[in-house]
């Protein structure tokens, strides 16, 4: 009915009748920013049906090297490196933002930490410091689930001054030390305002993003469990950016490390800054090599 005279699917989409009908139509598709594992069934002796649906892109666009030579390994050629889309949508979200004057009135010059996409079981490790400490740092908390029994739940466990987003422009939100975001999509603009970040969604299903802060420049911490599938997070931990965390008292220990050394936490947040800018480009080489193959 549409017609259409090419087909992008991006990273894990892989959906074996809609290529086969778009193969029988002469109509290319292609794959982008896609990553490869090798326990994926693409890479098992029983994964044939699967490899055919790789066969039948055009061209794949992967985010690394390991990627390539994995799909060499299955005889499948038509493959370039171009990177990773998301970090060229990240540094448009940083060269677009626009300020947030509520926010700014909360921070003052005060050290923040945003808490983005949390769960409950991330808001568990970073409960005991929130409420103990008594360095100077500003909390904003960003749940992943928005509703009213979540929001209840999470003020009835926070000891020190606390407000809602949506109630905070009739106060003095200066005052406050913990604000909660009662609300869906502010999230990558808060980052503009943090000092540190930390990340939800590795104790739970798997790590949300952590390009957003990082594009911003700050250390980021997050749960130890559900992080290794994501590139990004394997190479800040190694660059020293970022810190896969335990528990409690690995928190506690870690945050204050670098809270109370300032060189160190600008040395972490110009090299996190540097990683992102480094890896853009991505957009720009998948349509500069489509201009080739189409």
């Amino acid at each position: 009915l549409v017609q259409p005279k090419f087909i992008f699917f991006i990273k894990y989409e892989f959906w074996y009748h809609y290529l086969n009908e778009a193969q029988s139509l002469n109509i290319p598709t292609f794959l982008i920013a896609a990553i490869f594992r090798k326990e994926q069934l693409f890479f098992k002796p029983y994964g044939k049906i699967f490899r055919k649906m790789l066969q039948k892109f055009k061209h794949i666009f992967v985010q690394n090297k390991a990627s390539i030579h994995l799909l060499q390994q299955i005889n499948i050629q038509q493959v370039t490196d171009s990177g990773d889309t998301r970090f060229d949508s990240v540094q448009e979200i940083r060269m677009q933002v626009v300020p947030i004057p509520l926010i700014e009135k909360f921070k003052l010059a005060t050290p923040l930490l945003v808490i983005g996409s949390s769960w409950p079981e991330d808001i568990a490790v970073l409960l005991p410091y929130i409420n103990q400490t008594e360095n100077k740092i500003k909390f904003i908390i960003a749940p992943h689930e928005i509703n009213e029994h979540a929001i209840n739940a999470l003020q009835q466990k926070i000891w020190k001054p606390i407000i809602r987003f949506s109630g905070a422009a009739s106060v003095a939100i200066q005052n406050f030390e913990v604000l909660i975001i009662d609300n869906i999509g502010m999230l990558a603009a808060l980052y503009q305002y943090a000092d540190f970040a930390y990340v939800g969604g590795a104790f739970k299903q798997g790590l949300h993003n952590i390009l957003e802060p990082a594009t911003f420049g700050m250390p980021i911490f997050f749960g130890n469990k559900k992080y290794d599938s994501f590139p990004e997070a394997c190479d800040l931990i190694e660059q020293g950016c970022a810190f896969a965390i335990t528990d409690a008292e690995h928190f506690q220990k870690k945050f204050s490390e670098i809270y109370e050394n300032l060189s160190i936490q600008k040395a972490i947040a110009q090299k996190t800054a540097h990683y992102v800018a480094c890896n853009t480009g991505a957009t720009e080489k998948i349509m500069a090599h489509l201009k080739i193959v189409v």
